[in-house]
């Protein structure tokens, strides 16, 4: 059989949730499918290292390299599929090409941007050539009959719609997710499998070592004690309201703790510095930008807690990234995350600051609480691997390879 996979996220130099699932799932495919069948992966940049390490000789990299730069999914991997179509092609994010085989599987993470959008960039999808947005502007109304415009909510709406529409097949990420999909688009229940995701196991493990923790820490001007936030700061992760929470827990408590946020800006960052200014806790908050995924063990293993703030996620692989590094972890009970955290979490209503408050007190204040958080995290782990996550995915595209065309 012939397999095509879009790995050109699996591919990004700063991967993120979707982009490491589609990283890790190549990898683990690469040990479910056998020498019998032929794999593409199609990517808009040619393939980097750590992804092409270990492959074996029967996946082959297709380097799309033709213009235009944007719109790669539609305009290069549909040229590839009208020229070159596989068997069955399988896409690890919501966005498939207009051209695609007969036999095409797309994994649908969340909707959060049909519940939120207000927490989604309008701003135009295009470089800062003035020709180039016009041109994308005119493509899109084109390719969606002028229902949708170019900027990121309508494209997440428009490639969503199409997918549901137009693949044979969905995968999800989480039962919340599922249930999300089939009450928000009346979709078929028989036709969304949910497969969970995981994490990188051999990288993210308690770090014990005090010399690679001090230089890690001095390397982001980190000192401890902290708790810890790991995302895109953004107000889609509900961080003004965690800047709230922690005005009220610093005022309350009298704990040396710095809250610590680790990601780079993202869309209405200004909002949660105007929230930092404003409640006067410049002082006990600290970003550190950019962190290294190999810095990221360190920097967990060495908060007293993680901090999952979100008011909507599809699964949240930092949940079980705290859980293998022995972080007590605090989250929203809200969306996938009780599913995903079950009794490994130390929970709080995300809309509410003083109730986020009190759970940090409550946890950080009690070392006994912290060891119970992180014995049932460790336990919730077992129900995760990339392996079995890969053996159930190659099970839903052997299916429909086999039916005929």
């Amino acid at each position: 059989m012939l397999i095509g996979i879009d790995a050109s996220r699996a591919n990004s130099v700063h991967r993120t949730g979707t982009e490491w699932y589609s990283f890790f799932l190549i990898k683990h495919l690469a040990r479910v499918i056998g020498p019998e069948h032929k794999v593409f992966l199609y990517t808009r940049e040619p393939m980097r290292e750590d992804l092409a390490k270990d492959l074996p000789k029967y996946f082959f990299p297709r380097y799309l390299a033709w213009p235009p730069k944007f719109l790669w999914t539609q305009l290069r991997l549909s040229l590839e599929m009208l020229f070159h179509k596989p068997q069955v092609l399988f896409v690890p994010a919501h966005t498939m090409p207009l051209i695609h085989p007969r036999h095409t599987v797309v994994t649908l993470h969340d909707i959060g941007f049909e519940r939120m959008e207000q927490l989604y960039d309008f701003h135009p999808i295009a470089n800062e050539k003035v020709l180039s947005k016009i041109l994308l502007k005119w493509l899109v109304k084109i390719f969606t009959f002028g229902r949708f415009s170019n900027n990121e909510l309508d494209y997440h709406k428009w490639a969503t719609r199409f997918a549901l529409k137009r693949a044979e097949h969905i995968l999800t990420v989480s039962d919340f997710s599922r249930r999300e999909i089939i009450d928000c688009y009346h979709f078929p229940p028989e036709k969304i499998t949910r497969i969970y995701n995981s994490f990188d196991q051999s990288l993210f493990q308690p770090i014990r070592d005090q010399n690679r923790i001090k230089r890690v820490l001095d390397q982001y001007h980190l000192q401890q004690p902290y708790v810890l936030f790991v995302g895109r700061l953004e107000q889609k992760k509900n961080l003004p309201k965690l800047i709230e929470a922690w005005a009220i827990f610093k005022q309350r408590s009298g704990l040396p703790h710095k809250l610590v946020l680790a990601g780079m800006p993202g869309f209405q960052y200004e909002l949660i510095q105007a929230k930092i200014q404003s409640l006067r806790v410049q002082n006990s908050v600290q970003e550190t930008g950019y962190v290294a995924q190999e810095d990221l063990p360190v920097i967990l293993s060495a908060a007293d807690a993680y901090v999952f703030p979100s008011l909507y996620e599809g699964f949240g692989i930092p949940a079980l990234e705290a859980f293998a590094c022995g972080t007590p972890l605090l989250a929203s009970r809200i969306a996938s995350l009780p599913e995903i955290a079950g009794k490994g979490a130390y929970y709080f209503n995300p809309l509410d600051a003083g109730d986020m408050a009190r759970a940090l007190e409550k946890v950080l204040c009690s070392k006994e609480l912290q060891a119970q958080l992180r014995e049932a995290g460790k336990a919730e782990l077992a129900r995760f691997s990339w392996k079995e996550t890969a053996r159930q995915t190659w099970d839903v595209l052997m299916k429909y390879g086999t039916i005929s065309s």
